[in-house]
This record gives structure tokens, sequence and C-alpha cells, in this order.
């Protein structure tokens, strides 16, 4: 089955000979050449600067070279969130990010497996995370999208909290 929604999404025939796995290519190509310039902003920065990130309101200067366009300024979105957390809230900002996937699939893990039935909206809350991390690689989530994701990542721990403290579920300790 899975092979099977891999090929209708995509890797079909037509997929490959329409051109599109060249835009797509040529994409990813866009964004690593804005990465890169994001790490030399951010190399160029003071350390105060690489630690907490740019002052509110500000960001780094971003300068992009590409056949296409040649040598312009870049203005619109980092496009990763890895990135876009790093420019904002600088090194300190990207590890406490990182951590709270992290502790976010832990925690969800344990309530999973210490669990007697199956807790929907702990695997809910399992598949939302894994899907940031995934995701965060080549987007961002800005202004009320992020707002959105913590409230539902919430939501689901706290329900999935809610149904672990009724009768009849394993607590442990």
């Amino acid at each position: 089955l899975g092979g099977v929604l891999i090929y209708n999404i995509g890797l079909s025939d037509e997929y490959l000979t329409t051109g599109d796995l060249h835009r797509r290519v040529s994409n990813l190509s866009t964004r690593v050449i804005v990465w890169d310039a994001v790490m030399r902003a951010y190399s160029d920065a003071s350390g105060l600067v690489k630690l907490i990130g740019w002052p509110f309101g500000q960001s780094p200067t971003l300068i992009v070279q590409s056949t296409s366009w040649g040598v312009v300024q870049w203005f619109v979105s980092v496009h990763s969130m890895y990135f876009g957390v790093l420019v904002s809230y600088g090194a300190l900002g990207l590890a406490i990010y990182i951590l709270l996937i992290i502790t976010g699939v832990l925690n969800t893990i344990v309530q999973i497996i210490s669990s007697k039935k199956i807790d929907g909206s702990a695997l809910l809350s399992l598949m939302l995370f894994i899907v940031l991390a995934i995701y965060s690689y080549s987007y961002e989530f800005r202004d009320e999208q992020a707002l959105y994701l913590a409230l539902a990542l919430s939501g689901c721990q706290a329900i999935s909290w809610s149904q672990r403290n009724k009768k009849g579920v394993y607590r442990p300790g």
C-alpha cells in the first residue's frame, strides 16, 4: 500500500517526465543558496547575536547568488524553521526548539507505552511532533501559523494527560 501511495503522489512516470521533478530540484537548490546566505550572515554576526539572535524587528542582510537572478538581496522566507529560529533566537533558541521537539516526542512515546489503552490524542500528538520535525527542514511556521501549531500540540497533550488520569488507565509511580 505504501508503495502505491508513493507512486501515486509523485513518483509516477508522468511525474518524472513532466519537468516537475526538475522544478522541485531547482526549488531545493534555491533553498540551499538561501541557507548558505543565512549561515554567512550568522558567521559574521557578533557573539551575542549568535547566542540569542538578531534584535526584535531586525534580520540579517541575506545576499544570494544564483545563475537565474545574479546577486540579489533575499527578502522572503528562509524556508527552514531551523534556520529561521537560528536567525530569530540564535543558537540558544535553536537548541531549545530542537529540545522541545525531542522531549515532546519522548514524552508522548512514554504516554503511549505506559497507557493500557490506545490514546488517540497521544498518537495525534506524536504524529504532529514528527511532522513538525520533518516539515521544519524546508518550511517555516511564521506568525499566526506557529501559534496555531502550538495550540494544537498543547491541546493534544492536555487531552492525552486528562485521559490518562481517568479510572482504568495505568499511572506509573
